[in-house]
């Protein structure tokens, strides 16, 4: 095998990995924003609750008072009525970046796989290629 055509060789087995190599470090990254976000999903979850849960208390407490405090009523109603709106908006923004993050690490993982396949299927490749090179000179 000509010595320019190693080199070709070479280098393209290099870019390969080095490309690889970033995927790699890529899917991780994608990976922990996953795991993050996913814990920030539990929290606001959970905060969701909590402003649902004081939503229904103020509206007992509003309700014992709106015989002696008319406007009050008023205000608190828009009070729940804004906690509601704030809880619904939360979810939808919750779903609808939750998927496609999601999505976005199934994607991440198979390229890795791909990629994984790939480079296994080049190396073979050079290591046949090797052997009935060194076959051939003897």
């Amino acid at each position: 095998m000509p010595v320019i055509l190693q080199i070709c060789a070479a280098i393209i087995t290099l870019t390969f990995v080095i490309l690889a190599v970033v995927v790699m470090r890529t899917m991780v990254r994608f990976e922990r924003a996953a795991d993050s976000f996913s814990k920030t999903t539990e929290e606001v979850r959970g905060t969701i609750s909590d402003v649902k849960v004081v939503t229904h208390e103020m509206r007992e407490v509003v309700s014992a008072w709106s015989e002696t405090v008319g406007p009050v009523r008023g205000v608190a109603q828009r009070i729940a009525d804004l906690g509601n709106r704030a809880t619904d908006l939360t979810s939808s923004i919750v779903e609808e970046v939750e998927i496609p993050v999601r999505k976005a690490v199934a994607l991440t993982s198979g390229i890795r796989m791909g990629t994984s396949y790939f480079l296994d299927r080049v190396m073979e490749r050079l290591g046949r290629r090797s052997t009935m090179s060194t076959t051939n000179e003897r």
